[in-house]
């Protein structure tokens, strides 16, 4: 498909946002065409078309992963569909280097930059890094465009977080500060919110400014060497938190760090846990040894590989896909059920009948259950009767902090 059929495709792509990371701060770097990788939404496919109608060196490449949708927010999840389209869209020799727009949605920002909207980047820059490895990482914001009022992805709100993120990741993060483009006004814009042909050829001469001469050279701008911050220890979000002793005891422990790398100051007590994240906790509480394993078929590029894989050899997990039991499901969060038996397994808690709960008779992990309550590291989930143990619901970090540290006796 030749660049120009592809312009017309990616013209026709909904508008949705982005957010993509990670660079090598070494000074001399060589690109080769196409190697440079572009995250964004349909606002930066419209950009690359420009750079690529002004370019003689073509070095972003001619793919453009997800770039039909996802914003921010949903980049930030490993198991995003985006992701898939990211990986499928690699070319054979891997990129060289990502340029990633930050794109971001008026219903997903109040005016200011926040550390939802830092964590959110620090989730994509890591996974960036897991996907990519240690290559040059370029981030820019979307700037906003005059007249561009009823645009849902940008806005003077929108215009104000992405420079204040672009800005804060290169000072913080592993990643160059990468170009600026614009400003556009509505004579520019196709629909309010779209770049016309004069608005590509002002943005593309801008790319070209910047990419075309990083070839053979250190990027123009940077941002001062990565922090090294201490892992794990004063979260900003746990004060007053329920769990907030039991995640304190997990910081000592070693078996956290938090959930916001490279800077790791928040714990997120109420985000789901993951099979993936489960698997880490459980790995580094039980300090598990290797030794071989169950090959499941999905957890290739899950940065949890390592951990499922001890589990696995320890007979802590089957699998989640029975009878094959081939996949790990890493992305999936964890029910309350589902932990119950991880923490059986992994503990080698006794079979004893523990609280008659009302609500678990009908569960495949009621036996599961009464030995965890057995044990004394489940009380229920409906304080202060606790009659129910709630074993479809699901798992927080907060809620995994607590089970732990009521199992610490039986640990390693």
């Amino acid at each position: 498909m030749n660049r120009y059929l592809i312009a017309l495709f990616m013209l026709g792509v909904l508008v949705t946002t982005i957010v993509m990371p990670s660079p090598s701060a070494s000074g001399d770097t060589t690109f080769s065409p196409g190697s440079i990788g572009v995250i964004g939404c349909s606002n930066t496919a419209e950009h690359v078309v420009g750079y690529w109608q002004a370019s003689d060196v073509d070095l972003l490449a001619a793919e453009l992963p997800g770039l039909g949708g996802g914003s921010l927010a949903e980049w930030q999840d490993p198991g995003s569909k985006y992701w898939a389209e990211f990986a499928a869209a690699e070319p054979p020799a891997g990129y060289e280097g990502i340029w990633i727009q930050i794109c971001i949605r008026e219903t997903e920002n109040d005016g200011a930059m926040t550390a939802t909207h830092q964590r959110w980047m620090e989730s994509v820059v890591a996974e960036v890094r897991r996907r990519v490895g240690s290559v040059p990482l370029y981030v820019s914001p979307l700037n906003y465009y005059t007249g561009a009022e009823g645009c849902p992805l940008t806005g003077p709100s929108g215009q104000t977080v992405t420079v204040e993120l672009a800005d804060w990741a290169s000072s913080n993060l592993d990643v160059w500060r990468g170009p600026d483009t614009g400003p556009l006004d509505a004579d520019q814009l196709s629909d309010g919110c779209h770049l016309n042909q004069e608005g590509q050829h002002l943005v593309g001469e801008q790319l070209v400014e910047f990419f075309d001469d990083l070839d053979g050279d250190a990027p123009p701008t940077t941002g001062p060497p990565p922090s090294s911050p201490p892992q794990g220890d004063g979260f900003l979000d746990i004060a007053g938190s329920t769990f907030e002793g039991d995640i304190e005891w997990l910081v000592e422990e070693g078996i956290t760090k938090g959930c916001n790398p490279p800077d790791n100051d928040l714990f997120c007590p109420g985000d789901w846990v993951t099979r993936g994240h489960m698997a880490a906790f459980l790995n580094r509480a039980l300090q598990l040894p290797g030794g071989p394993a169950i090959a499941f078929v999905d957890d290739d590029n899950s940065v949890f590989e390592s951990d499922i894989e001890h589990l696995a050899a320890a007979g802590i997990t089957r699998g989640c896909n029975p009878p094959d039991n081939d996949m790990f499901c890493p992305d999936r969060p964890v029910t309350r059920g589902e932990m119950a038996a991880f923490l059986v397994r992994g503990l080698d808690l006794p079979d004893r009948v523990g609280a008659d709960f009302v609500d678990d008779d009908d569960s495949e992990f009621e036996s599961d259950i009464e030995r965890l309550a057995a044990a004394g590291i489940t009380l229920g989930c409906n304080p202060p009767d606790n009659d129910r143990f709630c074993p479809v619901d699901l798992v927080t970090r907060g809620e995994m902090a607590a089970f732990l540290h009521r199992a610490e006796k039986r640990l390693p």
